[in-house]
């Protein structure tokens, strides 16, 4: 279940930049 916590780090920043 590594590539949720791969997903969730990579959404944060993209995110974060959108806002």
């Amino acid at each position: 279940m590594y590539q949720v916590n791969i997903l969730l780090s990579i959404r944060a920043p993209l995110a974060a930049d959108s806002a």
